[in-house]
């Protein structure tokens, strides 16, 4: 079996763990707690192990993109090593935003769980400070967004350019992480409106990332041809 073929099947399960790990479950089970705004210092007691949980599952998915980037570089080492860098780079600028929003996640279960312990006085003081541990938390999660869905289009477009997978598969990884950003993330962080709910802006991005993860685990990197100059400037 070829290198590319190896490495690409390797890269579709580490997709597929991202997927799971960092992008979808552990927000599943923590959508309680980011629902909230006022209420969430009184729901995050309730939901301890829930949220330790969600915790331990974001740490691994934050870790996933640096092992992407790492495993694909034995292929992008000889089609596009700056492209690597880049992706490797990025990879673990997002690792890094995703450990500040894991502390600001447990930060509010510390919050919640020494509110529910305090006497009247200390409560009410721990109570004055939850909305700036919320806000807090908001900023980092978004920021954490930009970096792990601009990771995102910085894969699937390495993926475009060197032809390692069918571009239109790639291509709509394009679209969708630039509908996430300019649909979700960026409203939050520059403060402008778009139409239409939240899930039609972020759910075509986790079908996308399906698909590329199921190509990669059964086909693998496509081979580079007998060009290679050609091939990377196609």
């Amino acid at each position: 079996m070829q290198q590319a073929t190896r490495v690409g099947r390797a890269i579709g399960a580490l997709v597929f763990l991202h997927l799971a790990t960092g992008l979808m479950t552990p927000y599943m089970i923590l959508q309680p707690l980011s629902g909230q705004s006022a209420g969430a210092m009184a729901v995050a007691a309730g939901m301890e192990d829930r949220i330790r949980l969600a915790v331990a599952m974001l740490f691994v998915g934050g870790v996933i993109p640096v092992a992407i980037a790492i495993t694909a570089w034995p292929v992008l080492r000889a089609r596009g090593p700056a492209l690597g860098q880049w992706l490797l780079a990025l990879a673990a600028v997002s690792l890094a935003m995703q450990v500040v929003e894991n502390q600001h996640d447990l930060a509010q279960l510390s919050l919640s769980l020494e509110h529910g312990r305090a006497d009247a006085d200390t409560a009410a003081v721990l109570a004055a400070v939850a909305s700036q541990i919320r806000a807090a938390w908001r900023w980092a999660h978004y920021t954490h967004l930009l970096t792990v869905v601009g990771w995102m289009l910085l894969f699937c477009a390495v993926l475009f350019r060197l032809a390692l997978v069918p571009r239109a598969l790639a291509a709509a990884g394009v679209v969708t992480t630039l509908m996430q950003l300019g649909g979700i993330t960026l409203p939050v962080l520059l403060g402008y409106r778009v139409p239409f709910a939240m899930e039609v802006w972020g759910v075509p991005l986790a079908f996308a990332y399906m698909g590329l993860s199921l190509w990669l685990l059964a086909r693998g990197f496509a081979s580079a041809p007998s060009d290679t100059s050609a091939y990377v400037l196609s």
